[in-house]
């Protein structure tokens, strides 16, 4: 039963629970929804039932007919026979009401009030009585009359009255009923459309029960269960529980589904979809309620599945509801966006919560990098301005400031690890030399070079090597130098960080001497070089909580480090000189300044403690170079600044110019510093990347870009309103060749002057006064084709000699230069390393066995012949001796080293593009019994454009201009070397980037590709007037991979053979006298394609076995004479088993083959079984190519210029039975 309120503010009356009485509640009216105290209405009295008719009142008995009185005395008169008569009339006794219907009375009824008595019936009169009072003569006999029998008549008569009365009362029972129905049903209706569901529903349920038989009655039952279902469905409670309604909605719709009643154009369906509405509508409601409900208070976690229900129901509703909406209902799209909308916020409460959660998880330890990857996942799910999330950042990096301390950890120092591998290290001189005299009293510097992870130590005067060691690839810059008092006194120590294979280090080796003092492992890759500070170093290493490691510099002791919290920038350490402060730039965001050489009143030591904390707002990975500091040195109080020259994009570098003021002592209760934020106070573009730290002189800052741009600032000069840095003139520069970004250096010389070395050249720049236009950079001086810088430059003691390091411009080989300051001369260079150089397009060539030597060619041209017995012992590194080196690189070398040589190995040609004077040309040079025989220089008609070949002694080389060209070398100044174009390889149509493939058939022919499917032979003899002639084609199915190899013919006297692979891995055996199909064809076992030239070894006597590699995993070995591979082999199955070039004959019918983990496997060429497994044994290092048997010695070249000698396990000799 519910209960009827009304809203004091707009009147609005509604249905609500009895429960709801006294509480408040707001008003669902929308244009109303103010708050007041529901009240319960006085109950307005249904309407009066339609009284019940007073039963008939039954006819009264009729009284028997009345004993006739005593005789009475006689009278003077006697009585008339009438007064009898008039007693028999009292039997017509009929009530007027039985007539006619009284008329209807209305009464005041309540629910235990009796329905009143019907009225009593009227009293019959009696009959008069005779009068007594008259004397009677007794004498007198009255004589009675003969009575007339009227009874059967007047019951006749009285059943007929019976009948008509019984018709009558059903006719008017039936009229009643009626009348009482319809006005009942009218009732009903009217109720039910000023909206007062709960009277409809009593007043059709009624009609229900009390007419069943009514033709109308399924019309009752539908109203009836339809006022229901709108009483519960339009309840303002179902904003709190729409359960009961959703109930209630689907068992009516459940009913009466089928119904004409609910059917949208004939019945009332749009009512039921109105009441749906307004559940949906409802069900949105309590869905958003319950994501506010959450949002107000986000502990309560069950308010977010609430809502999901609620939304699941609201859709289940909709497909439910779509029946009942006739043509001109709009569909019920604002229900479902108010459920997808509450979806939406659901889904961005939960993204919001799991986004914090993480975070809190992150930021529970929190470091620099976690604060950054939890702003990133929050800045990506979009609550980074959550007041919740800013809250976590701001607590996190207070955490990571109270991060920022020294935690002692000392240690002592430790021995190095053994290693058990004997290399070689190559610095071939390079060009002439200038050697200086040292003066009496001079200091001779000793200049430290790094290139591809070795580091140099030459001396300055004559270049010769003191003493090197490995690094590793990891670093790229020269050690510091400091001086240390030793026990045998004062000695200069190259502080050197390492990082070998895997094993980060630092050590103290003596500067002059290859003289190793201590050594201490570090526990993660270093993030630059060390920096003095005192008599400490202080090593950045590449980890995530930014560590700092402090190490006595005379002992290697390690006493701890300072913890960041966050990453440090690579090369990100400087000290600020005329101080002990430390400055760490972080990989972003902040500079910390450490002072490193605290002493307290007692002159104790303070362990190093941050003193400031600056906020430059870099971003990570923009800091290429440490930060520079202009202005007086010392602590003095005055103007400093600190310049931070950060990339800002791809193209440009900004200088972000920063105050620096007094720093304040430390809090006294050992707390970290507060943040300060800095402002830059100038930032000034530089085009390009600057990769090279600027040079000042206190008056002007130059810096130079890989774009080749030299920039020059003016410094502010104390008493001057100048900005601390303001830019000057810049030079007109030639621009770089291709746009290819080479990195630039500027050498500071005196005052005003500059050598700059940019886009692979060195040339002198000034700061010049030029009366028409004031001050203006000049460019002075040749050009001199250098290279590009690798590393800084270092400037011996005199001033008036650098030494830096360059990468060859065409190549990838390295120099040291020493360079004269003041001439612009070249005093010396060294090549660092020795990197093979090309023996294909795609592969590097392997050390060629002579007898018992090696000849190695470098990608520059030099040529070093190592012998097989070379001396160096295990565990030992041997620097190659000048005698060793009988080419040197040429000078102006334009482009890599291609070398060929014959089948045997005994005559080798090493071809090297250079510049001329008039143009481009090419050094030849021939090698043979370990010796230079002969040196030659050409024009070059053209580029090289593939592989020479060596055909009876003749030296093949194919150009880019399509032909291919003979060599003669030269016999004196009267006969120079010259290049004789022959016949044309390149096809009418070549493919992209085509080149030649040479492969020798005979002593004066050979088969030229044409860069895609079609090989070609020529006959060319060896007399110096021969012409050269065609002698046949082939047409392969896929692309030629390379040059084939000459096989011996299969019995004497018979025609040469030769074979080729194509692209798809497939091996082909040609007739090489006449063109036509191949004779025999070899599908690889293995997917994919040659990886590797063919090589061949004799078997025997009788037999050759050719060789490949397929894809870089398997060595495949070949019989011509047999259809059949004959076997296959991989060194082995990880990421580090690519095998490195063709498998390389090692004698006796024995190959090996070297991989990328530097494994040489000795593979037996009868089966292809593994004898024996070596290793390089040494740590980090990796094969360039392939390697190479002479002399029973295997020599590997490596990646990093060096070379490792392993000796091979002598063949055991065949067991007697």
């Amino acid at each position: 039963m519910s209960i009827v309120a009304q809203c004091p503010h707009c009147e609005t009356r509604f249905n609500l629970q009895p429960e709801m009485n006294g509480k408040s509640m707001r008003c669902p009216n929308l244009e109303c929804r103010q708050v007041f105290t529901v009240q319960a209405m006085e109950a307005v009295a249904p309407p009066a039932p339609i009284p019940e008719l007073p039963p008939e009142p039954k006819a009264p008995p009729r009284s028997p007919a009345p004993l006739p009185p005593p005789p009475r005395a006689k009278s003077s008169k006697s009585a008339k026979p009438a007064v009898v008569e008039a007693r028999v009339v009292e039997a017509t006794i009929v009530e007027a009401a039985v007539v006619a219907p009284p008329k209807m009375k209305e009464v005041v009824w309540s629910e235990g009030t009796d329905i009143p008595p019907p009225p009593l019936p009227k009293k019959s009169k009696k009959p008069l009585k005779a009068d007594t009072t008259d004397d009677v003569d007794d004498d007198f006999i009255v004589r009675r009359k003969k009575k007339n029998n009227r009874r059967p008549m007047i019951l006749a008569g009285m059943g007929i009255m019976i009948v008509a009365l019984i018709g009558f009362s059903v006719i008017y029972i039936l009229r009643v009923e009626g009348l009482k129905e319809a006005q009942l049903a009218e009732k009903a209706n009217e109720e039910y459309k000023k909206g007062d569901y709960g009277s409809s529903a009593k007043l059709y349920d009624k009609l229900s029960k009390d007419y069943p038989d009514s033709k109308k009655i399924a019309e009752y039952k539908f109203f009836a269960d339809l006022s229901e279902m709108q009483t519960v469905v339009r309840s303002v409670t179902n904003r709190n529980d729409y359960a009961p309604a959703v109930t209630r909605l689907n068992s009516f719709i459940e009913a009466h589904k089928e119904s004409p009643l609910a059917k949208p154009a004939t019945g009332y369906g749009h009512d039921v979809l109105e009441a749906g509405k307004k559940l949906g509508e409802d069900i949105a409601g309590f869905a958003g309620d319950r994501v506010k409900a959450f949002q107000a208070n986000r502990t309560k976690s069950d308010e977010l599945p609430l809502a999901d229900k609620a939304i699941a129901n609201g859709r289940e509703l909709l497909p439910v509801l779509d029946p009942f909406r006739g043509p001109d209902d709009p569909p019920l799209d604002k229900i479902r966006a108010a459920l997808d909308q509450t979806e939406k916020d659901v889904k961005r409460e939960r993204d919001r919560s799991a986004a914090i959660a993480r975070a809190r998880t992150q930021l529970e330890k929190p470091t620099d990098a976690l604060i950054q990857s939890a702003e990133t996942d929050l800045r990506t799910a979009g609550f980074l301005e959550d007041d919740e999330a800013q809250k976590l950042i701001a607590a996190a990096k207070g955490k990571l400031l109270d991060l920022v301390q020294f935690v002692e950890e000392p240690a002592a120092a430790q021995p190095p690890p053994p290693t058990a591998a004997a290399s070689l290290l190559f610095t071939t001189p390079v060009g002439k030399m200038k050697p200086r005299e040292s003066g009496v009293g001079d200091a001779t510097t000793v200049f430290l070079c790094v290139a591809r992870g070795i580091l140099y130590a030459f001396n300055e005067d004559t270049g010769a090597l003191i003493w090197a060691t490995r690094v590793g690839p990891d670093v790229t810059d020269p050690p510091p130098v400091a001086r240390v008092d030793l026990e045998r006194g004062p000695t200069d120590l190259a502080v050197v960080t390492s990082n070998v294979g895997n094993a980060p280090a630092v050590a103290g080796y003596e500067l002059r001497a290859n003289k190793l003092v201590w050594y201490q492992p570090l526990p993660a890759a270093p993030a630059g070089p060390a920096v003095v500070v005192g008599n400490h170093a202080f090593v950045p290493l590449r980890d995530t909580t930014g560590s700092v490691y402090e190490f006595d510099l005379k002992t290697g002791l390690r006493i701890g480090y300072i913890r960041f919290g966050q990453s440090v920038a690579e090369r990100g350490l400087v000290a600020r000189a005329g101080t002990n402060l430390l400055y760490v730039a972080a990989d972003a965001r902040r500079v910390y300044a450490i002072d490193a050489g605290g002493r307290d009143d007692a002159g104790n030591r303070i362990n190093p403690r941050c003193v400031q904390v600056i906020a430059t707002g870099h971003l990570a990975g923009t800091l290429k170079v440490p930060p520079l500091f202009i202005g007086p040195e010392g602590t003095e109080p005055a103007e400093r600044w600190m310049v931070l020259s950060q990339a800002d994009g791809t193209t440009v570098t900004k200088l972000r110019v920063f105050s620096v003021g007094a720093i304040s002592p430390p809090p006294a209760d050992g707390s970290t510093v507060p943040e300060t934020p800095a402002v830059p106070v100038v930032a000034l573009p530089v085009p390009g990347w600057v990769w090279f730290p600027p040079v000042s002189d206190g008056e002007r800052l130059a810096v130079a870009s890989d774009t080749g741009q030299l920039r020059l600032f003016g410094v502010n000069q104390a008493g001057n309103l100048d900005k601390p840095l303001f830019p000057l003139p810049a030079p007109a520069q030639p621009p770089i060749a291709d746009d290819k970004p080479l990195r630039g250096l500027v050498i500071p010389v005196g005052e005003s002057e500059y050598w700059l070395l940019s886009g692979g050249y060195v040339q002198k720049a000034r700061l010049a006064l030029v009366p028409s236009r004031g001050q203006e950079v000049v460019l002075a001086g040749p050009r001199l084709n250098v290279g590009e810088p690798v590393h800084a430059a270092q400037i011996n003691a005199r001033k008036d000699t650098a030494c830096f390091v360059v990468r060859s411009p065409n190549s990838s080989g390295c120099r040291a230069v020493a360079f004269d300051l003041r001439s612009g001369d070249v005093r010396w260079q060294r090549q660092l390393g020795l990197v093979p150089a090309k023996a294909s397009a795609e592969q590097f060539a392997a050390p060629i066995p002579q007898g018992d030597n090696f000849v190695l060619v470098d990608e520059d041209g030099g040529i070093v012949v190592v012998p097989a017995a070379s001396g160096v012992q295990l565990g030992e590194t041997l620097t190659a001796p000048d005698g060793w080196v009988i080419a040197p690189t040429p000078t102006n070398a334009t482009g890599p080293t291609v070398v060929a040589a014959t089948a045997d190995g005994k005559l080798v040609f090493a071809v090297t593009p250079v510049a001329g004077t008039e143009g481009a040309r090419f050094v030849v040079r021939q090698v043979a019994g370990g010796k230079l025989v002969q040196q030659d220089e050409v024009n070059a008609p053209a580029a090289l454009a593939g592989q020479p070949a060596v055909v009876g002694g003749i030296l093949y080389i194919p150009t880019a201009d399509g032909f291919v060209n003979r060599f003669t070398p030269g016999a004196g100044v009267a006969n120079p070397a010259s290049l004789t174009p022959g016949p044309s390889w390149r096809s009418d149509r070549p493919p992209a980037n085509a080149v030649c493939s040479v492969t020798v058939v005979s002593e004066s022919s050979f088969v030229t590709s044409d860069g895609g499917k079609k090989l070609s032979r020529w006959e060319w003899g060896n007399a110096a007037n021969a012409r050269w002639s065609p002698a046949g084609t082939w047409e392969l199915q896929e692309r030629v991979a390379g040059s084939g190899i000459a096989l011996p013919p299969t019995e004497p006297g018979g025609p040469p053979r030769f074979m080729v692979a194509d692209t798809s891995g497939s091996v082909q055996l040609f007739a090489a006298d006449k063109p036509g199909p191949y004779q025999r064809r070899w599908r690889s076992p293995h997917p994919g394609r040659p990886s590797s030239a063919l090589t061949a070894q004799p078997a025997d006597a009788a037999r050759v076995v050719v060789t490949h590699v397929i894809d870089g995993k398997w060595a495949v070995a070949l019989n011509p004479d047999n259809e059949d591979v004959q076997w296959t082999a991989h060194t082995s199955d990880d990421a580090n088993g690519a095998i490195m070039g063709a498998p390389q004959p090692a004698g006796e019918n024995r190959w090996i083959v070297t991989d990328l983990a530097g494994r040489i496997v000795l593979i037996d060429g009868a089966n292809g079984e593994a004898l024996a497994r070596l290793n390089a044994g040494l740590p980090g290092g990796v094969p360039a190519t392939a390697s190479s048997v002479a002399a029973n010695t295997v020599l590997t070249q490596l990646s990093d210029g060096s070379a490792v000698v392993v000796e091979l396990p002598k063949k055991e000799p065949p067991k007697k039975e």
